[in-house]
């Protein structure tokens, strides 16, 4: 049993030596790698379309759920909700994708909005500055609005009237 520690002795003396040997003194050690922090992107309209109903938009919310789904939405002209759903697929949802038609074709995302529209009855039960759970119908957004929070966020919208 004496020989394990031997062994084990030797490893650790051996991996110190290698990991010597193979240093650069004139080189500079790497900077260590800062820790992640996370971002909060800024709502992102992807496309606009004309149905017989009226104009709407598609919006990524970039407003992250469980697993990194991401909120998308679509606002009719006035920019009420219409529909909405959590994606595990956000990255199409972007300006970029929708450009470089990276998931689907100009008819393929208006299908998938107009899909989304007939079945859907949407309350946003998830307030997308906050956080926090309501109730109240997603058209009533600048009621739970603050100036505070408009000011804060940089918000350049202009939706709820603040200046």
């Amino acid at each position: 049993m004496k020989v394990l520690p031997f062994l084990l002795s030797l490893f650790v003396i051996g991996a110190t030596m290698v990991s010597t040997a193979n240093a650069h003194p004139h080189h500079a050690a790497p900077a260590p790698a800062a820790a992640a922090s996370w971002v909060q992107l800024e709502p992102e309209e992807v496309m606009s379309f004309d149905t017989a109903d009226g104009s709407f938009t598609i919006w990524n919310t970039h407003q992250r759920g469980l697993f990194g789904i991401e909120l998308i939405e679509v606002r009719d002209s006035a920019g009420g909700n219409v529909a909405g759903w959590w994606s595990s697929r956000g990255w199409c949802f972007t300006q970029h994708a929708y450009a470089s038609k990276g998931c689907w074709s100009d008819s393929g995302y208006r299908q998938v909005a107009q899909n989304r529209m007939k079945t859907a009855s949407y309350t946003r039960s998830f307030n997308v500055r906050g956080g926090s759970a309501d109730t109240d119908d997603a058209t009533t957004f600048c009621d739970h609005y603050t100036q505070l929070e408009y000011t804060i966020s940089r918000d350049t919208s202009e939706r709820c009237d603040y200046e």
